[in-house]
């Protein structure tokens, strides 16, 4: 069956027709005369060999959790009664069994707008009254309610958002101080720890689930561009969105977003932002409501078993840089296409999700330092970091046909040498194209297709046919396993293995 990755927010179209509107629009704001509060005042976890006592632990930070109500005006797409005016003459005499005809109608009987209401959850993180939730919880909201424990309804501005790693941070709209959460540290949460999910679930207020940590570092998918979630076992379900993830300090180290699902209910499979990412986001929105990134300048990839090996590594690792861009930090500090970057200012990199998350949360003007592979040695290199642009890179134009050109036929696949014109099409200095991949062949296993343009094997920048021999020939004398050959496809290029045996 098809993966369903499922952000837990909750229309009230669906939870409504099971318990109805659980939260009605408030025609007042309603002031608050809580006192000055502070941190809620968690007690220390009473732990035994046979179990954990989670009571008093939920006691103490239930008053920091909201639940989150959202109204967006629509268009209406069809009238809620019938439009006599819109039924054709031959066919009214079918629909008098709904009651009288009317002469006409008016235009405006029937509604342009509708409203439809979803439900999420929330966490307070400031006394002032900052709420911290989910981006898809109230994107393109009209209107937005915070309702407290006490079930009062507090109407809320967003303060800002940041969809790049789906966090909003709201601010709620009345007097007084609230109680709330602290940040945990989320670096310092190991697997297997005990940790508690609280929400609002099919409109269920205040629904507290436990579980232990599944793994930490997840990737998920495309939706979102920075990805380090926790996976926890802790039931999440829809109408969970926004709301904390708790460890047994009372300490918010995790913000609930998504699941795993086939039915969309939970299946033991959720997702959190880490309260570190969450932090760095929601220290910028509240400053200047914007995020500023740090930015290096390259296009890269993971590498697998067949590039590791090619690069003599025992394990895949790092981040391989596919292109440099132009003019950016990284080029300017002499960073190359081919490079694997291993660390970043001392962290390791373990795959092509890591590096931007590091580095986005690295101002802009700071400095990285890379530790990368290139040509079988280690180097050391300082890049000064730009700020991540707003706007992403246009495209190139497709290339146009190839035209007729001598072939050369190697490890399963035909190449030919493009034309200048060719290049200049696609944008690139040098490359073969691909003619056609035999099947049962290196070439078809290292999943080049006819259409993909080679650009480098190991060191060799691909200016001929011949160069791809020449390159093929070095590495089977120096018995190494795999060519490494950077492909274009789509004008993106990528890093690949082709195997040698």
């Amino acid at each position: 069956m098809r993966r369903r990755w499922i952000y837990v927010s909750a229309s009230c179209l669906a939870v409504g027709f099971c318990f109805g509107m659980l939260v009605d629009t408030p025609k007042q704001l309603y002031a608050s005369n809580m006192a000055q509060a502070p941190a809620v005042n968690v007690p220390a976890a009473q732990k035994s060999t046979a179990f954990f006592d989670f009571s008093d632990l939920a006691e103490a930070v239930q008053p920091a959790v909201v639940n989150i109500s959202t109204t967006k005006l629509v268009s209406s797409r069809a009238p809620s009664v019938l439009d006599w005016n819109q039924i054709p003459p031959q066919f009214r005499d079918f629909f008098r069994f709904f009651g009288p005809i009317p002469e006409s109608q008016p235009e405006n009987s029937f509604p342009k707008k509708k409203k439809l209401n979803s439900l999420g959850s929330g966490v307070i993180v400031a006394a002032e009254g900052f709420v911290v939730t989910n981006y898809h919880v109230i994107k393109d909201a009209d209107e937005i309610q915070v309702v407290m424990g006490d079930e009062r309804a507090l109407a809320a501005v967003i303060v800002g958002t940041d969809e790049k790693t789906d966090v909003a941070l709201l601010k709620i709209q009345a007097d007084g101080s609230y109680p709330y959460l602290e940040f945990g540290d989320s670096d310092e949460l190991k697997v297997g720890e005990w940790v508690l999910a609280v929400g609002n679930p099919f409109g269920l207020s205040h629904t507290f689930t436990a579980g232990i940590v599944s793994a930490k570092g997840r990737q998920i998918g495309n939706d979102i561009p920075y990805q380090d979630f926790i996976q926890t076992d802790a039931s999440i379900n829809p109408g969970n969105s926004g709301g904390p993830l708790l460890n047994l300090r009372g300490q918010l180290i995790g913000v609930n977003t998504a699941i795993f699902s086939r039915t969309g209910q939970s299946a033991g499979i959720g997702f959190a932002i880490p309260s570190n990412l969450a932090k760095f986001v929601v220290d910028q929105l509240r400053a200047k409501q914007r995020v500023d990134r740090g930015y290096l300048g390259v296009l890269i990839q993971s590498i697998d078993e067949q590039i590791a090996s090619s690069l003599g590594l025992q394990e895949p690792r790092g981040a391989m840089v596919t292109k440099v861009l132009p003019d950016g930090p990284a080029g300017k500090a002499g960073i190359k296409t081919g490079d694997l970057i291993l660390e970043f200012n001392g962290e390791k990199i373990k795959n092509s999700s890591d590096l931007p998350l590091k580095v986005s949360t690295t101002p802009p003007g700071g400095k990285g330092k890379l530790k990368i592979l290139r040509g079988g040695k280690y180097l050391e290199i300082v890049v000064a970091l730009g700020e991540l642009p707003q706007t992403e890179i246009a495209n190139r134009a497709p290339s146009s046909a190839p035209t007729p050109a001598q072939d050369f036929t190697s490890l399963g696949m035909t190449l030919r040498t493009l034309s200048s014109d060719e290049l200049r099409k696609n944008g690139l200095e040098n490359g073969l194209l691909v003619l056609n991949v035999n099947a049962n062949s290196p070439g078809i296993d290292a999943a080049i297709q006819p259409g993909d343009i080679l650009i480098k094997a190991d060191d060799i920048w691909l200016k001929s046919v011949l160069d791809f021999d020449v390159a093929v020939k070095n590495a089977q004398k120096n018995k190494k396993k795999a060519l490494l050959v950077l492909v274009n496809r789509d004008d993106r290029n990528r890093f690949t293995g082709i195997a040698l045996d």
